[in-house]
């Protein structure tokens, strides 16, 4: 709901040009059952669920099982409601308990300071590691080094990397948000 109503009001900057649009097409695409209701009841008949989820599995290389999990990796957008800040304040209680754990962390966003900052805070710096944005192709190797994924989103459209993640045979841990 804090992206929603950001959302409208934009678009209701643009309302004519939005229902002249609207009135125009065949079909309108949406992500979510959120997007669905916000939307103008009027032209419900050509809305359309199109979850975008696919992968690549060709891109996938060999499968290396590792006996004991310590590397954990996030990859996404670093913003409000993708859930960072809970998995750095949940990697102060599993370095307690295995020190050796550490968080990669991939991609970029209007959070990214403020998260390092928190890791540094928490005294995980060495235990929290940032690359920034990475091309596809390093991201794709970083799946390959790391022992779990981790999906802490509470707002999601439709999370693509866990598909990268388990055509990896990783473990997927995410929040149950709804």
């Amino acid at each position: 709901d804090g992206y929603i109503r950001p959302f409208l009001a934009r678009l209701n900057a643009l309302e004519p040009l939005h229902y002249l649009i609207l009135w125009r097409v065949k079909r309108v695409l949406i992500a979510n059952s959120d997007t669905y209701r916000v939307l103008p009841k009027v032209f419900r008949p050509k809305y359309e669920l199109m979850l975008e989820t696919a992968f690549n599995t060709n891109l996938v290389g060999e499968i290396a099982y590792r006996k004991e999990s310590q590397n954990l990796l996030f990859v996404g957008t670093i913003m409000p409601g993708k859930g960072l800040v809970y998995l750095i304040e949940a990697m102060s209680a599993i370095v307690a308990e295995k020190p050796l754990t550490n968080l990669h962390v991939i991609g970029a966003g209007s959070d990214l300071e403020k998260m390092k900052e928190k890791a540094r805070r928490m005294s995980l710096n060495s235990n929290v590691i940032f690359y920034g944005t990475l091309p596809h192709s390093e991201v794709l190797l970083r799946y390959k080094n790391v022992d779990i994924f981790v999906f802490p989103s509470i707002v999601e459209t439709s999370g693509n990397v866990t598909l990268e993640a388990m055509a990896w045979g990783l473990p997927v841990i995410g929040f149950d948000s709804g």
